[in-house]
Order: structure tokens, then C-alpha cells, then sequence
């Protein structure tokens, strides 16, 4: 059992028992009245959950409801993100079991201890869109009134650096690969497109179209682009096509 399973797993004891307590005394005289009550005292007033959705179970029900919607990475990469936020709410206030405790002070605090410790802009930025998710399905779902995280500043990304290879680093890289045909013509539709190296394993012969002269790319979110084809790169794939078609007759 994890620290935060073992903390989650007190709080729900503590928690019910003092619920069971206020109960069992609601007759007596010197019972609190009931709508000053607080049965569950750890749970924001402004929640619409009637008991605490534990930081586990909140974070199974979302990731499991992404499914079919989103790639496993995808699911993967809020799961991670979830996770190590969680964690980090256990080691800084372990009174914090549940996600209608959760507020945006805390979060802020989150991404400061973040950038202490030098993660980028674009990092925190992605971070703090797995929260919004989250707590944007919680809301959805009834059991919150509001996102904390839903006005949490975003974090400004840092403009990435681009890196060109030289005529020369070019070349090497291309000669490296001149004993392969197959190899040699893969990089240099890649070095020519500029495509990412998953769109450039997902190109299908289907996709060349040698008399329009351009390559269709499927992108992110299924998202299709058509690329023009410079003239080196259309004679390296017509000579490799007409190879192995000659090949494939021997």
C-alpha cells in the first residue's frame, strides 16, 4: 500500500466515524443542529458530492472515461500528471484525501514548487491542462460546483530553438545510410518534409501520388495534409519503387 492509499484509507475511518457519532447524538439536547453540522468536516461546502471522492478512485473514473475518446498515451500521460500532483498534495498536507478539498491556492503552490525545480514553461503548461481536464470532468460529473484549476494563470511556454543541420552534416547523415536504398530514400523524404518521425512511419504506398508529385501525411487527431514533393526526392522514390517492383518479378 502506497503513502497515499494508507492516508486515504485513515480518513475514511476517521471521517465515517465522526458521521456515525453526530448521528447517534442528533436527539440530545446538546446535539449541534443540523444545518450547522459538519458530518463530513474535510468536505468543501460548495461541492455537490454528498460524501468524498477520494483522490484514487476520482482519478480511475476519469482516466477510465477517456477511453475511446483518447489515445492510451494520451490517458497515460494525465494519469502521470495526475498522479505526481497527488503525491505532491500528500507530502505537503496529508489532511488532503479528497478531491473536493483540493483548491486553486493549492494548485498555485503546485506549479511554484514546479518552477523551483526547473521544469520548462511548456512542461507546467501541459501539466496544468491535465488538471483542467480533470477537474472540468468532476464538475461535470456533479461533483464539484467549480475548477479550482480553472483560473490558475498558464504557464508561458518558451519559444523552442530551431536546429538546422548544415550542408555538410547533411550530407554525412544521408551517406551513412548510402548502402541501403531503403534507408537512404527514408531519409531523405524525412530530411525534405520535415514530417515527425510517427507520421513518417505511417506513410502507406497509397499516399504517394507521383503525377500530382506530393505525399499525403496523417497527422495528429487523424488530421491529413498533402506535402509537395521536390524533384530529388520524387526521382529517389520513383528509382526505389521501380527496384523493387523489378525484384519482386525476378
Amino acid at each position: 500500500m502506497t503513502t497515499l492509499d494508507t492516508l486515504i484509507f485513515w480518513y475514511n475511518i476517521t471521517a465515517w466515524t465522526a458521521y456515525y457519532r453526530n448521528r447517534k447524538f442528533s436527539n440530545f439536547s446538546f446535539a449541534i443542529p443540523y444545518e450547522d453540522r459538519h458530518y463530513m468536516p474535510m468536505v468543501q461546502a460548495d461541492t455537490l458530492s454528498p460524501t468524498p471522492t477520494t483522490l484514487v478512485l476520482s482519478l480511475e473514473q476519469f482516466t477510465h472515461s477517456l477511453q475511446g475518446s483518447k489515445s492510451s498515451l494520451t490517458i497515460q500521460a494525465y494519469r502521470s500528471d495526475l498522479q505526481q500532483f497527488f503525491t505532491w498534495l500528500a507530502e505537503t498536507d496529508y489532511t488532503i484525501t479528497s478531491v473536493e478539498r483540493i483548491t486553486r491556492g493549492q494548485i498555485e503552490d503546485y506549479f511554484a514548487y514546479l518552477t523551483d525545480k526547473g521544469q520548462t514553461g511548456t512542461t507546467r503548461a501541459r501539466k496544468l491542462i491535465s488538471l483542467q481536464v480533470f477537474f472540468a470532468y468532476l464538475v461535470e460529473r456533479g461533483v464539484l460546483l467549480h475548477s479550482p484549476a480553472e483560473k490558475v494563470k498558464r504557464p508561458r511556454r518558451e519559444e523552442k530553438t530551431k536546429h538546422y543541420l548544415r550542408p555538410d552534416e547533411y550530407s554525412r547523415v544521408l551517406a551513412e545510410a548510402a548502402g541501403d536504398p531503403r534507408d537512404y530514400r527514408i531519409l531523405q523524404v524525412f530530411l525534405h518534409t520535415g514530417i515527425r518521425v510517427s507520421e513518417l512511419v505511417a506513410i502507406v504506398l497509397s499516399d504517394l501520388d507521383l503525377q500530382q508529385k506530393t505525399l499525403t501525411i496523417h497527422g495528429k487527431g487523424n488530421r491529413e495534409r498533402e506535402i509537395p514533393l521536390e524533384k530529388k526526392v520524387l526521382q529517389a522514390l520513383k528509382l526505389y519503387l521501380f527496384s523493387s517492383q523489378k525484384r519482386s518479378c525476378a
